[in-house]
């Protein structure tokens, strides 16, 4: 990488933190606008609460699917670096447990996944241990955050092994979270797909923080609290599960399956000279 390129990643990043950063403070100011709030109404707020939660445990038990397979994709992907492989497989793994005691203590417990209510279909015991399970993996745990940051290694990884023109070659063939670079050739297919899924991540991320929580404080600020918290929740539990869960997995099932890579063919010509004509007369 050259010294303008290294430049500029270096302001691209300096530009979104401050961005952050920015938009983070606007949401934590405390004012508000001489304005009367526009409302809905509790029958609509309850309605669309019980909407945004049955899409959540929709979406969650669809990952179930998509989570898997997107193990499978990128562990059997050989034309992709061992460590990037291991990395996007534990990235999807994490996501697979953690719809799984999702869905465990669903079936075993409240009909919203929100308590521990029994449904009579396992014993107090084992929908205990399915409840105290999700709120560990989810709370203490944090899968979810987890997968974000093996999803992080994977990028952090790939510009170390593509930048600075080769100069630490030596140390990817060491380091255990850097990808092989293949100086002096044009990316192949499978590292141009996993670049366009390093980017779409990056994309949901960015979603999910800034935009999201600017439009969270510009709601604040124009509409009563049940818009607030309606709003509040579509993003905390069916935009997150939706984009992170979901997408994301369809997205590594998309982009790095294995694909054949093409063939270039060559056209040899042969020049056939008969030897009559080389016989001296």
């Amino acid at each position: 990488m050259s010294l303008p390129e290294l430049v500029l990643v270096i302001v691209i990043l300096i530009g979104l933190t401050a961005l952050y950063i920015g938009v983070m403070q606007f949401y934590y100011i405390d004012f508000v606008l001489p304005t009367d709030p526009l409302g809905i109404s509790d029958d609509l707020y309850y309605e669309l609460s019980a909407i945004i939660s049955t899409s959540t445990t929709t979406v969650l038990l669809l990952s179930l699917v998509s989570t898997p397979i997107a193990c499978l994709c990128s562990a059997t992907n050989n034309r992709l670096a061992l460590p990037i492989r291991l990395l996007i497989t534990a990235e999807n793994a994490n996501k697979l447990v953690y719809a799984i005691f999702y869905a465990a203590q669903l079936f075993c417990g409240s009909v919203d996944a929100w308590g521990p209510g029994p449904t009579g279909r396992c014993s107090d015991e084992i929908t205990g241990t399915f409840y105290d399970g999700y709120f560990l993996l989810s709370g203490t745990y944090k899968l979810m955050d987890i997968a974000q940051y093996c999803q992080m290694l994977v990028s952090l990884s790939r510009f170390l092994a593509v930048s600075f023109d080769g100069q630490y070659f030596g140390y990817t063939l060491k380091w255990p979270l850097v990808q092989m670079r293949r100086a002096g050739h044009s990316p192949s297919r499978a590292e141009s797909l996993l670049m366009i899924q390093m980017v779409t991540n990056s994309s949901f991320i960015l979603t999910n923080t800034i935009v999201v929580y600017f439009l969270q404080k510009i709601i604040s600020l124009y509409f009563d609290w049940k818009i607030y918290y309606t709003y509040s929740n579509f993003q905390q539990q069916f935009l997150a599960a939706f984009l992170f869960n979901l997408m994301a997995s369809v997205i590594c099932i998309l982009f790095l399956v294995k694909r054949k890579e093409k063939t270039s063919q060559k056209t040899t010509i042969v020049t056939v000279v008969s030897s009559s004509f080389t016989q001296e007369r």
